[in-house]
């Protein structure tokens, strides 16, 4: 059996990824990533200035906290790649 993914991990995976990106938690005007819930389901989205954008479909939890994941693993690629090196 395997663990259940909670809100609180998917909020924890977020976080990860919001400071990954330099966004400030409870910023004014409130930009970042977050977890958006619709209809017994929740998907990554992103609040800019202008509004929201999707960044992945509307699933469960356990295939939203593996998109984050996902996500969060090619942000850090992408930094190591732009630093020149592996860690």
């Amino acid at each position: 059996m395997s663990n259940r993914i909670t809100k609180a991990d998917l909020e924890s995976l977020v976080d990860r990824i919001n400071h990954a990106l330099g966004y400030v938690k409870d910023s004014t005007p409130a930009q970042g990533y977050f977890i958006y819930h619709a209809y017994g389901n929740c998907r990554l989205a992103l609040k800019m200035e202008t509004g929201m954008r999707d960044i992945s479909p509307l699933a469960t939890k356990r295939e939203t906290y593996r998109a984050c994941s996902a996500y969060l693993d090619g942000i850090v690629a992408g930094k190591m790649h732009k630093e020149g090196g592996t860690k």
